[in-house]
């Protein structure tokens, strides 16, 4: 649905684009507009739904050209048939016996590859984040155990650290601050979480988990071509909670968050 909302946006810009009657060339106006990146992952997601549609015709082509005929049905027997045949032929096995060599040996396929949710951690990245880590460490544990839970508490001078401690997480207090990304290197290297766990899911302190996240994000794993899975956010809106500035910038970050998932984000998950 937001991808179908997204494209509407875009076409019904685009169609003001060109009545607006511009001097610049289209393409070089809409690169300039939504930025290179946006503009390079838009056009590799209308690529991917053209070859996702373009792959769901010819599979299920092949299919029904693959598809076996139906057998025959068996004639079928009735009692007086049954009583016939044993008279005719005494020596053969009635249709509740087995003879041992139609007795066919089953063997069991392999299990596939599975992970599960407590195979996962998930780590998050705070810094001065009082009054949200709370919030972000009981969503996750509804998906994992809490010892799977891990914080990365880079340079806080609030109570941070000490709200995800009693909340049961594992928390490595980072000083000097390393920022996000060095943050996130080192709790993976202290923890040994690459070691230890089948993945690791990256969370914003200030984010919250739905129920079902993680059964279907393990799912995707059992294929073993892909190694990392991106999910879709959504804004939470509590208009009662914020003033009118307060609303106004959670209206600009959700467009934002439109914007660069289903342009962006839908180009860069490209599986094949």
């Amino acid at each position: 649905m937001a991808l179908g909302v997204g494209v509407t946006a875009l076409v019904l810009w685009l169609r003001m684009v060109l009545g607006a009657g511009t001097t610049l060339p289209v393409w070089l106006f809409v690169g300039l507009t939504l930025g290179v990146n946006v503009f390079l992952w838009g056009t590799a997601g209308a690529l991917r739904l053209i070859d996702d549609g373009v792959r769901s015709a010819v599979r299920r082509r092949a299919l029904g050209r693959s598809r076996p005929a139906l057998p025959p049905p068996p004639p079928k027997m009735t009692l007086a048939s049954l009583v016939q045949d044993q008279l005719a032929h005494p020596d053969s096995p009635s249709p509740n016996e087995v003879t041992a060599p139609q007795r066919a040996v089953a063997v069991a396929d392999p299990e596939p590859y599975r992970i599960t949710p407590s195979d996962i951690a998930i780590l998050m990245c705070a810094r001065d984040e009082e009054l949200m880590i709370g919030a972000a460490i009981r969503s996750a544990a509804r998906l994992v155990p809490a010892s799977n839970i891990y914080v990365a508490s880079d340079a806080s001078i609030d109570a941070t650290a000490e709200i995800a401690r009693r909340a049961g997480a594992n928390v490595l207090e980072i000083y000097p601050n390393k920022g996000k990304a060095g943050a996130i290197q080192a709790t993976l290297e202290h923890f040994a979480l690459t070691d230890t766990y089948e993945g690791v899911l990256v969370l914003d302190a200030d984010s919250e988990l739905d129920e079902r996240y993680l059964t279907g994000a393990v799912q995707l794993f059992s294929d073993p071509g892909i190694v990392a899975v991106a999910g879709y956010a959504e804004t939470q809106w509590r208009p009662r909670e914020q003033s009118l500035t307060g609303q106004f910038i959670t209206a600009y970050r959700d467009r934002l968050y439109l914007l660069l998932q289903v342009l962006s984000r839908f180009g860069q998950t490209w599986r094949h």
